[in-house]
């Protein structure tokens, strides 16, 4: 498998309460990048992100 290196690279997520765009935002955030999660669930990027490996989620309202 091949593994990518998002350190310093801030990536928009679209739909990153749940699903598709919650494992997404994961996988980016493990590959080092910083996230802006867009989603009209809010709260649930918020829950999302205080998993400690989710800290670089920036909730955007």
């Amino acid at each position: 498998m091949q593994s990518f290196n998002f350190a310093d690279k801030l990536i928009v997520v679209i739909g990153a309460a749940q699903g598709i765009g919650a494992a997404v935002a994961r996988s980016l955030v493990l590959a080092g990048a910083t996230v802006a999660g867009f989603d009209i669930q809010s709260d649930k990027i918020y829950c999302r992100r205080l998993r400690v490996e989710l800290f670089r989620i920036v909730v955007v309202k």
